[in-house]
């Protein structure tokens, strides 16, 4: 059996990351040549072999090139390096993907196979690690959990507890099931040490020499880690750039129902262009379109196409003349589904006197026109009550954040001319004029739930001259409550009686009084207009 070495990966992340990886688990041998391949951070770890180049292969297409460190030790591009003994990927980085084959100077070429794995997370008192390998020895895999921060676990785990070994569970216990292609490791019996585990970089390996009797001559062994991408730079100082093939932006990131075409814009690795573009919409529906362009390129996907996909993300795929493209998540997303229309605090109907109308919608802008014509997304935006002082319709839509418009709602309002009140015989206050409301919009009849969760709302048109308003809430010739409002610009006040939850609460069945009145200042007031409420 192998003899174990410590990992001379530093992880770089202050989370919790997950990685298909071959190097820790079965070796190799102190003094023993190895490769690693960290394929989804196009790391390339080299352990004592003097290696000059090395390749990344896509069928008979060389993708890139790497030229490790002159020292005898380590080529390295993003976090699995040990600093000042490294290389660089020369020009750019690669996207290392399944299927690829990646080539060390002085070592056999290793295919990339399909792996990969999820985020740890933590179920009860055990640290969970999900997976898949496609067409790997199940045997040949092992699960594993790196403490953050160069942490070590106490009393337990391998290599003085620097990991914990699903195939070796030194002071802890761990089961590995597999249903296919999917894996789930748990661990348990972690006592104590639960938080470090939780917080852990979560790992699993695959060595094809993994149960070999005699340690190979180099050691061969391939990574995946989860939440980790590629990236130029690192501890050596390299600077290239990481070029994937992928969807980077679309010309609008919400769609909706309106016949529209959908631009996506991508990128593509060098000497590689893209051919198509795929949309897979939330209920897996694929529809593809045409793409062009070589370093960068376009795609137009048809509104008619658009407008096949279901409401939800989307997934932008892509595919190229070299190499696969990543399936991107979070550029763009479908909402085709229409809000309801706006309702009406006043019924449609006729009434006397002027009357204050507001408009309610459950989503988004309401827009609304008063000439009869249908609105649309320029009308005017509703955000106050409105005076209605002579006969017509106002017409309603609600338009929501995708620019879905709901249907047309109508309230036609006929507005009669209140009754002429007959001239006074005398004036006893000439000095204070008798200043009586325009118009008073307010229910007669209430069900007990509704006014103690919401109170008796009323809109109040002030007469002209009219600096505050007096209202008051009587049952039985008693007073309940009252407030005393200025007078806004337009005259229009919004009050709601009781004030207070409290006050609302109290209210019970029966019969009330609202009594609204206008005056030039709190000592100078005019006619009071009184209302009858009932409680059911």
């Amino acid at each position: 059996m192998h003899s174990r070495k410590p990992s001379r990966l530093r992880r770089s992340a202050p989370f919790a990351l997950a990685m298909v990886m071959s190097a820790i688990f079965a070796g190799p041998a102190f003094g023993q040549a190895a490769v690693s391949v960290t394929y989804n951070t196009s790391d390339i770890l080299i352990a004592e072999l003097n290696a000059k180049t090395v390749t990344v292969e896509r069928g008979a297409t060389t993708l890139a090139t790497g030229t490790p460190a002159g020292l005898a030790g380590e080529f390295g591009v993003n976090s699995a390096h040990i600093p000042g003994d490294t290389g660089c990927w020369n020009s750019f980085v690669p996207q290392i993907l399944p299927g690829d084959t990646v080539t060390v100077e002085g070592a056999d070429p290793i295919q990339i196979p399909d792996m990969t794995v999820e985020m740890p997370t933590v179920e009860g008192d055990s640290v969970v690690v999900r997976g898949n390998a496609v067409g790997v020895d199940q045997s040949l895999l092992s699960v594993q959990l790196h403490p953050a921060n160069a942490g070590r676990f106490s009393n337990m785990g391998s290599s003085g507890g620097q990991f914990l070994d699903s195939l070796n569970p030194i002071g802890f216990s761990a089961v590995t099931t597999f249903n296919g292609s999917s894996f789930v490791t748990r661990f348990s019996g972690l006592g104590n040490q639960l938080a470090l585990a939780a917080s852990a970089s979560s790992v699993v390996e695959f060595d094809p020499a993994a149960l070999a009797a005699v340690d190979p001559a180099i050691a061969m062994v391939v990574d995946y880690e989860a939440g980790a991408e590629p990236g130029g730079g690192g501890a050596s100082g390299c600077a290239e750039p990481f070029a994937p093939n992928e969807a980077k932006s679309v010309n609008k990131a919400l769609v909706n129902s309106q016949a529209t075409d959908l631009v996506v814009s991508g990128v593509s690795q060098p000497g590689a262009s893209a051919s198509t573009v795929t949309l897979i919409d939330s209920a897996g529906k694929t529809i593809s379109a045409p793409a062009s362009g070589g370093a960068t390129w376009t795609a137009t996907v048809p509104a008619a196409q658009v407008a096949s996909l279901a409401d939800g993300p989307i997934q932008i795929g892509s595919a190229y003349s070299i190499g696969k493209g990543g399936t991107v998540k979070g550029l763009l997303t479908k909402d085709a589904t229409a809000p309801a229309a706006p309702t009406s605090s006043l019924a449609a109907g006729s009434y006397i006197g002027t009357q204050g109308v507001s408009l309610k919608a459950a989503e988004g802008t309401i827009r609304y026109t008063t000439d009869g014509s249908d609105p649309t997304a320029s009308s005017a935006a509703f955000s106050k009550a409105l005076s209605v002082a002579s006969s017509q319709t106002i017409k309603a839509v609600a338009i929501d954040a995708a620019g879905n418009m709901s249907d047309v709602a109508a309230f036609a309002y006929s507005i009669g001319a209140p009754a002429v009140a007959p001239a006074p015989v005398r004036v006893l206050a000439p000095s204070a004029p008798k200043l009586k409301l325009d118009a008073l919009t307010l229910g007669s009849r209430y069900s007990l739930k509704t006014v103690r969760k919401r109170g008796f709302s009323m809109v109040i048109f002030a007469p002209e001259g009219a600096k505050v308003v007096k209202v008051r809430l009587l049952r039985n010739g008693h007073v309940i409550t009252r407030v005393i409002r200025k007078v806004s610009k337009d005259g229009v006040i919004t009050v709601v009686l009781p004030t207070s939850k409290k006050g609302r609460r109290s209210l019970k069945r029966g019969t009330y009084k609202v009594q609204v009145t206008p005056g030039q200042s709190t000592s100078k007031f005019g006619v009071t207009t009184t209302r009858t409420l009932r409680i059911r």
